[in-house]
């Protein structure tokens, strides 16, 4: 029989193959999850978004003070290793899983605390010094992680799909060159009803792919890359007008009014959009 350690959460314990770098959430997960038996390790992309993510989060827990020098080391030389592709066969979680991806966030927090522990001097396990979830995992929530490296992970994957889309437009030209004397009939339904080079048509197709290499890269960039939108405070302000014509005048230097807007808070409508504008503000 295989060795095996003990580890423990809140529904008790479970042994966990010795040489693993996942740990108990991992294990349950495993067993839990019998769904299409494709695991997230043949996502290599998202498994190296996954990675980024939390050594980013490292780094903005180590700036606040909340993670000590050692702890940050570790995490970000395990955090490296996986972006440069090792480790990923330690990543067995189905890609269909409950709890909205909290395997997989577990997954990745456990197999990166492990190996962080083994570059700090401990073993697998020690968790008092390299927490999956206190320390790898600090701040954060599945849903910041997930979405967020899912979209990393498009990302990456877009630029390897231009990669690929590139290599097949540069053989299209190439054999649009070779075949630019061999004649073909002309093709009635696309409204080119003449005489026509095989060249040309392995030119065109060339035309398509490269139309579909900028529309993948401009939509990277509008779609995953955009900054979330801001609320309109002005739009609250204007808001807060309107109503404050619509109710009775009080004057402005009252103290139930909105010193920040100017205008009146009358009413509750108006009380609770001037909140709105200024969650500080309490009208009297």
């Amino acid at each position: 029989m295989p060795e095996q350690r003990i580890e423990h959460d809140l529904l008790g314990e479970k042994a966990v193959p010795a040489d693993a770098y996942y740990g108990i959430q991992t294990q349950r997960a495993i067993e839990n999850f019998h769904i299409t038996g494709v695991p997230i390790s043949q996502y290599p992309e998202m498994i190296q978004a996954l990675a980024m993510i939390k050594v980013a989060a490292a780094h903005a827990n180590h700036d606040c003070g909340k993670l000590p020098d050692e702890v940050l080391a570790g995490i970000e030389g395990a955090c490296r290793e996986i972006i440069d592709g090792e480790l990923h066969d330690q990543f067995p979680v189905d890609v269909i899983q409950g709890g909205a991806g909290t395997s997989t966030n577990m997954n990745a927090n456990e197999v990166i605390a492990n190996r962080a522990l083994e570059l700090m001097g401990h073993n697998k396990g020690d968790y008092e010094f390299c927490d999956p979830h206190d320390h790898v995992n600090r701040s954060q929530s599945t849903n910041d992680v997930y979405p967020s490296a899912l979209h990393v992970a498009i990302a990456l994957g877009n630029t390897r799909l231009i990669g690929g889309l590139r290599a097949l437009v540069a053989a299209l030209r190439s054999k649009g060159e070779e075949f630019a004397g061999v004649l073909k009939m002309g093709r009635t339904q696309l409204q080119d009803a003449v005489p026509m080079t095989l060249g040309q048509e392995f030119d065109a197709w060339a035309e398509s792919l490269e139309n579909e290499i900028t529309a993948l890269r401009d939509g990277s960039h509008r779609t995953l890359w955009k900054r979330p939108r801001t609320p309109n405070r002005s739009f609250s302000i204007r808001r807060v007008r309107r109503a404050s014509q619509s109710s009775s005048p009080r004057s402005a230097t009252t103290s139930g009014c909105c010193p920040r807007v100017r205008a009146p808070v009358s009413t509750r409508s108006t009380f609770r959009a001037c909140n709105r504008v200024r969650p500080s503000c309490r009208a009297r």
